[in-house]
C-alpha cells in the first residue's frame, strides 16, 4: 500500500517492494474512474520514484475500472445489502468528486466515466429513468466545475419536498471527509433545510469482502492479458 499524500508513502511502498526482490509491479490506483487530477498524479508519483532506481522492474498500470463487471456488482451489491436493512428512498442520487469544467474540456475523461458507472450500477439495480440521477461534488472558486452540482440538486430535491432519498458516492472507494461528512452531513442539511424528508448516506464499500472480492478479480482479470 502506497498513499499519494500520507503514509506509507508511493516512495516506501515501491522501496519495500524493491528490498523484498519484486521484479514485476502492477500499480492499481484505487480510483475507479480516470481524472489526471486523481489516478494520474499517482500513476506520475510511481514513475517519479522509478526514475531514480538503477534498475527498473517490468510494470503495468491499471489506469481506471469504471466498467468492470466485478465493480459495478460489488457497489450494486453493497446500495441493495444497504436497502435490505433500512430500507428503500424514492430517488437514488449518485454524487461524484468534481473537477474543473476545462479539464474535461482538454481531455479528461473523467466526467464520461462518471456517468457511464452510474448508469451501468442503476442498470444493475433494475432503476429506470427517474429513479437515480448522477451528480458531482466537492467544487471550490468561482469557475465552472463538472455539473450538476450535488449541493443545487440537493437543495432542489428538498425544494420539490421529496419524501426520502439515498446517496451514493461511487468514486469512493473509502468513505472520507468527502462523504461522511459532506455528504452524510452537510449534504443532509442542504436536502432537509430546503423541505426534503429521509436522508440516507449509502457507505462506500470499504473493507468490506465485496471490495476485497472485486479487487481481486479486477487485478487477475487484467493481469491475465
Amino acid at each position: 500500500v502506497g498513499m499519494r499524500y500520507g503514509n506509507p508513502s508511493i516512495k516506501s511502498a515501491l522501496a519495500d517492494l524493491r528490498e523484498r526482490g519484486a521484479t514485476q509491479l502492477f500499480i492499481l490506483p484505487l480510483f475507479p474512474q480516470y481524472s489526471n487530477t486523481t489516478g494520474g498524479t499517482i500513476i506520475k508519483e510511481v514513475f517519479a520514484q522509478l526514475e531514480k532506481w538503477r534498475w527498473l522492474p517490468a510494470v503495468q498500470v491499471l489506469n481506471e475500472y469504471h466498467e468492470s463487471f466485478a465493480y459495478i456488482h460489488s457497489v450494486a451489491r453493497s446500495i441493495q445489502q444497504y436497502w435490505a436493512k433500512n430500507g428503500r428512498g424514492e430517488k437514488l442520487l449518485f454524487s461524484f468528486h468534481g473537477i474543473p469544467q476545462d479539464y474535461a474540456e482538454k481531455g479528461d475523461p473523467y466526467q464520461a466515466q462518471c456517468l457511464r458507472s452510474a448508469e451501468l450500477i442503476a442498470a444493475e439495480l433494475g432503476l429506470v429513468e427517474g429513479e437515480w440521477l448522477a451528480t458531482f461534488q466537492s467544487r471550490l472558486g468561482t469557475q465552472k466545475w463538472l455539473q450538476p452540482y450535488t449541493d443545487v440538486t440537493l437543495e432542489r430535491l428538498g425544494g420539490e419536498k421529496l419524501a426520502s432519498l439515498d446517496v451514493a458516492c461511487p468514486g469512493f472507494g473509502v468513505d472520507c471527509l468527502e462523504t461522511v461528512d459532506e455528504i452524510g452531513r452537510e449534504g443532509r442539511e442542504k436536502f432537509q433545510g430546503a423541505g426534503g424528508g429521509a436522508f440516507a448516506y449509502i457507505p462506500a464499500l470499504n473493507a468490506t469482502d465485496l471490495h476485497v472480492d472485486a479487487l481481486r478479480e479486477i487485478v487477475l482479470e487484467n493481469l491475465a492479458r
